[in-house]
């Protein structure tokens, strides 16, 4: 179960994505006041012609299309951070984050159709991170039990650590920290 500081945070992420969205929304559609280059403000009761009703449509639906990705991307994000990616997928989590700002900021500049291929490259990429997560774990307890073999010590701990961000209760993950930091004890012993 989240923490409180996790919920507040994903309160506070649904609670902008709302107000953006309406603030978005009444910008869009209010065109009862324009100002000129004069600066007068002036009352139009029409659209301007290259806003029309189709466009209009398309364009209402391009913002309700990102925002149903952005949550599923969110949705998608809060199921894998349990199991750590930032710590065994340092450089692909940094991606995933950059997709989601750069989207977020082109949602509120009101680009929606690229806010949703932003969306959607992350989503995509969670996705694989989350279907790698057993590979992930079975790989770093190999070489685990390889750098413990090969008397390496922080190798083998590296690794461990790895599983155990991932599964922290895992048998395996856990005798192997236990036996990679009285390694080198052993080594010296032998000596």
């Amino acid at each position: 179960m989240p923490d409180a500081k996790e919920r507040g945070v994903w309160f506070l992420a649904t609670f902008l994505i709302i107000v953006i969205s309406f603030i978005s929304y009444s910008k869009f559609f209010s065109n009862t006041e324009l100002q000129t280059q004069s600066g007068e403000i002036t009352i139009g009761t029409s659209p301007p012609e290259s806003m029309t009703p189709k466009h209009k449509t398309s364009v209402h639906d391009q913002r309700l299309n990102a925002q149903n990705d952005l949550e599923n991307l969110l949705l998608n994000i809060k199921t894998l951070k349990p199991l750590n990616p930032q710590v065994w997928a340092v450089d692909r989590w940094k991606e995933i984050e950059q997709f989601l700002s750069e989207g977020e900021a082109l949602y509120r500049t009101t680009r929606y159709h690229l806010a949703q291929k932003k969306y959607r490259q992350a989503s995509i990429m969670v996705r694989d991170l989350a279907s790698r997560v057993e590979s992930v774990k079975l790989d770093n307890l190999r070489e685990g039990d390889l750098a413990i073999k090969n008397w390496n010590s922080v190798k083998a701990e590296r690794a461990f650590q790895i599983v155990l961000s991932i599964e922290p209760n895992n048998p395996d993950g856990l005798n192997g920290l236990k036996r990679s930091k009285v390694l080198e004890e052993v080594k010296i012993l032998l000596s």
